[in-house]
């Protein structure tokens, strides 16, 4: 009510007084973000969003809207980037919605960027919603240049015209590589998922009765 009235300091102060007493009410938390992104406080408004998503995770499409703003802040950026590297649980989410935005391609390009050679490196499922993204959005080179990227050494010499060409390697689902959908009646295996000592290159098409 306060709030709503325009008594923004009395209001801020209930909102302080409910959060002692509970650090995961829901208001109370919401409105310290606004008020941490209002007064430039980046990190205490990261941490404060960490907070809230692991408590109320069905919360994040309203959160998704404003984070471009602040991963375009570098202390915001380097907040959110603290808080993937311990693993939060809205990660996979967030590449998500950066993948699915224009505007957040880049960041989501950097972010991975940057998580790459830590503890918590990039998962397939978040390369590609960022490889994805660029395909819609038709920036093949960039798309391509990430799915390179994310292959080891040894996957590297596969790249050419058609990335694993010899089904050497098993599916790793990214964009680029084979799909194979599924097909009732119809068995597909690549040479990489076959035991050793047999052919070590070339795929093998079985059909089932």
């Amino acid at each position: 009510i306060e709030y709503r009235q325009g008594e923004k300091d009395e209001a801020f102060e209930l909102f302080d007084q409910a959060r002692k007493l509970s650090k995961t009410e829901i208001h109370s938390l919401q409105r310290s973000i606004d008020r941490s992104i209002e007064m430039g406080d980046l990190s205490k408004a990261v941490a404060e969003i960490d907070t809230l998503l692991r408590r109320w995770p069905d919360t994040f499409p309203v959160i998704a809207a404003g984070l471009p703003a602040i991963l375009a802040n570098p202390d915001g950026y380097q907040a959110v980037l603290a808080a993937l590297r311990i693993e939060a649980p809205w990660r996979s989410n967030l590449f998500s919605a950066l993948g699915k935005d224009p505007r957040g391609l880049r960041v989501a390009n950097q972010l991975l960027l940057d998580l790459t050679g830590s503890s918590s490196q990039p998962t397939s499922k978040e390369l590609s919603a960022v490889i994805n993204g660029y395909i819609r959005q038709k920036e093949y080179e960039a798309a391509y240049r990430l799915f390179l990227f994310s292959l080891t050494d040894q996957e590297r010499t596969m790249a050419g015209y058609i990335f694993n060409g010899g089904f050497e390697q098993i599916l790793s689902d990214k964009p680029f590589d084979w799909q194979v959908r599924d097909r009732s009646g119809l068995e597909i295996t690549f040479a990489g998922a076959r035991d050793v000592g047999e052919s070590d290159s070339g795929a093998t098409v079985r059909f089932l009765n």
